[in-house]
């Protein structure tokens, strides 16, 4: 069980680093143009498809680990 702890602390910690840089490019980079908000946009959705992805996966091989199959 040890070992998911550490799988979901790498998923948190590589979630925290998109976010930062979707900040960050927000900030530093005017965001005036549709372009540039379209690629704020694409960039936030891809971050919450990995978290849902990376979360489900996780949790279906920890169901699988706990069944024993």
């Amino acid at each position: 069980m040890d070992r998911f702890g550490k799988l979901r602390r790498v998923i948190v910690l590589l979630t925290v680093l998109f976010v930062l840089d979707l900040v960050l490019l927000v900030w530093m980079i005017p965001v005036r143009t549709f372009l540039t908000w379209g690629v704020a946009v694409v960039q936030a959705v891809v971050v919450v498809y990995f978290v849902a992805l990376s979360l489900g996966l996780v949790r279906e091989a920890e169901e699988r680990d706990r069944d024993g199959e």
